[in-house]
């Protein structure tokens, strides 16, 4: 029974309520959403057929913070997709940027009131949506939410989770006489028609979609917090475009940008683009290294546009560009149509490590059967920090299942510091 009444209530805590205004007020909705931690999961039960998903997120700053301020804020979302058997079938980081902007009344066009955590001091920075989309050949029982970074004034991030469900044929008929006016006017608002021309068959496609939200599994206090999120409703806001990063390989002071160099290709057309515009003596320094050693040449290229070129031809080897300011590089074979050869960026996940927080690694040996692993350790430098400076080291302890000591290990962290490898997200560098 008690069970039972866990589930029930657990069930309800994904609800979406909505206030009706008192004459001069305004009509708020109201939804739960639960605060994510950084080192701690959220846990999310997902259905057998839920494919697509939809996780906003509202980074939570003090009251004081003043609204169209211009000011950006960011913060990244660690995300994973469990299959139920501990096999990890979706993982990313996602990495976002939030502001807080006014709201005006759709209808009337008159400022709203602002959005808030019902009962806390802080309030709610824009929403932010994402939309994930799980793979369909394998099951999906889980997905787990953190909070990997978040720049300051950002206190924290609340999550909400929706999952696409479609209704049955035999349950659409009559679904969208059941819906309310404000309700078909949101669904049919991208249709080709108005709302009172749409034929049953387009009224019964877009009432059989319907996004369900989720609650994490646990009990509340223990495995996870939720805040009330009132939102006026039928308010909407006008931020500024959301900052697109440019396409190619992500390149700045300190770091080389490689792009191989194939025996066929040998005109190639090379792009650099600075991510934060042309700025006053921007220098990108080029460098092509052939197959034979003394086979290398370099040039500078002064990046006076939004989008500098220039065309080499060369021969079989490397081509390595290092900018004076932050850019992406892209390069094109010369031929009608330029094919474009910029190789894709490769994104490992690393997992920081502190004195007081040791990361634990549990292995399962099925047959007995000795198994090699291998561990990649990289320092985290920032700045002009002296990469040469205090010396790192990481002791790792191999423990059997009651905890004795089988072996240990002291390995150094001390290597020159990458310039082809940077920490991506708020607060990354090389």
């Amino acid at each position: 029974m008690n069970r039972l009444c866990m589930v029930v209530a657990a069930m309800l805590v994904g609800l979406t309520a909505v206030s009706p205004g008192q004459e001069g007020q305004t009509e708020t909705t109201r939804s739960f959403a639960y605060v994510t931690e950084t080192r701690r999961w959220l846990q999310f039960p997902l259905t057998p057929n839920a494919w697509n998903l939809r996780l906003l997120s509202n980074a939570a700053i003090p009251p004081e913070t003043p609204e169209d301020s211009g000011e950006e804020w960011g913060y990244s979302l660690e995300v994973e997709v469990d299959s139920g058997s501990g096999e990890i079938l979706l993982s990313r980081i996602l990495e976002l940027r939030t502001r807080s902007s006014s709201l005006t009344n759709e209808r009337s066009g008159a400022p709203a009131s602002s959005p808030r955590f019902v009962g806390s001091d802080l309030r709610p920075a824009d929403t932010r949506v994402t939309r994930l989309r799980l793979p369909v050949a394998r099951r999906a029982a889980f997905l787990r939410v953190a909070l990997a970074s978040a720049t300051p004034p950002i206190r924290d991030v609340t999550v909400r989770v929706y999952v696409e469900e479609t209704l049955a044929r035999r349950k659409l008929s009559g679904v969208w006489q059941r819906l309310s006016d404000r309700s078909r006017e949101h669904l049919g608002r991208n249709s080709a028609h108005p709302v009172e021309m749409l034929s049953e068959v387009e009224q019964q496609l877009l009432a059989g979609r319907s996004w369900k939200p989720l609650a994490p599994t646990g009990i509340e206090d223990e495995a996870w917090v939720r805040r009330n999120l009132e939102m006026p409703a039928d308010a909407r806001s006008v931020p500024a475009p959301p900052e697109i990063p440019p396409l190619g390989l992500i390149t700045g002071p300190g770091q080389i940008a490689s792009i191989p160099v194939s025996a066929e290709l040998t005109s190639l057309r090379l792009e650099v683009q600075c991510t934060d515009g042309p700025q006053k003596g921007a220098v990108a320094q080029i460098t092509w290294h052939g197959r034979a050693l003394s086979g290398s040449r370099s040039w500078d290229l002064p990046l006076v546009a939004p989008i500098t070129e220039k065309v080499f031809t060369i021969g079989p080897g490397v081509i390595e560009v290092a900018p004076s300011e932050a850019a992406a590089v892209r390069v094109y074979s010369v031929e009608p149509g330029g094919t474009e050869i910029t190789p894709d960026p490769v994104q490992l996940r690393i997992y920081p490590l502190a004195p007081d927080a040791p990361l634990e690694y549990r292995h399962i040996s099925v047959s007995g059967d000795a198994t090699p692993f291998r561990i990649d350790l990289r320092r985290l430098i920032r700045g002009e920090l002296d990469p040469q400076g205090e010396p790192a080291a990481v002791t790792c302890t191999l423990l059997a299942k009651g905890g004795e000591v089988l072996d240990s290990w002291l390995l150094a962290a001390d290597g020159p510091a990458s310039l082809h490898e940077r920490v991506a997200g708020p607060g990354g560098g090389p």
